[in-house]
């Protein structure tokens, strides 16, 4: 007797829930392990996943996981529909984001430092000591360029020419004296 047999029901052909696809960074990012910065445009052997109960208006939204390329941590970025780009989910971060993070600490650190400037009276003394010391030296330099404007509208352009002149004769006989010294000390060293 032969045996019959038996049709095997949707045992081989599931649909793959993960693709593996070339992928180009769409901007470039850090990673949190190893602080290697990767950067736009570098391709990568991603895999691609959908996400599951995630849709914004009908289109569907995929996640893609990536590795590190100094130390092959997973990164995943997500697709943001709704704005156009990439999110950042896990293992890396935008470089804009650390540039803005660092920005928000410089401006969180100025108000401090106004706060404290307001409210403590060492401090308060302090910045009334230095505005009146920049007054002072303020008023200094404007005497110095009033002296110099005034000197300046005394003198005539002859005056100015004869100066001249006078200095390009010192120059001349210092070069001379310089040349009679290095003659005189080569003239000793060869007896």
């Amino acid at each position: 007797m032969q045996k019959k047999r038996q049709k095997r029901i949707g045992t081989k052909y599931f649909e793959k829930k993960y693709s593996g696809i070339r992928f180009a960074l769409p901007f470039t990012i850090g990673c949190i392990t190893c602080k290697e910065y990767i950067s736009k445009g570098y391709k990568f052997n991603a895999v691609k996943e959908k996400v599951v109960g995630e849709t914004y208006l009908g289109v569907e939204i995929y996640r893609f996981h990536i590795k590190c390329t100094n130390c092959r941590c997973e990164m995943t970025l997500k697709t943001d529909p709704k704005n156009g780009e990439y999110i950042v989910e896990f293992g890396c971060i935008k470089v804009n984001e650390i540039f803005e993070k660092t920005k928000k600490n410089l401006e969180f650190e100025k108000t401090y430092k106004e706060k404290e400037e307001r409210e403590d009276p060492t401090k308060i003394l302090e910045n009334q000591i230095k505005e009146a010391f920049q007054e002072r030296s303020g008023i200094y330099q404007n005497d110095d360029i009033t002296r110099e404007i005034k000197i300046s509208q005394k003198t005539n352009i002859d005056e100015l020419i004869e100066f001249s002149k006078n200095k390009e004769k010192e120059n001349e006989l210092k070069k001379e004296a310089f040349k009679n010294k290095m003659i005189d000390f080569l003239k000793n060293t060869k007896k």
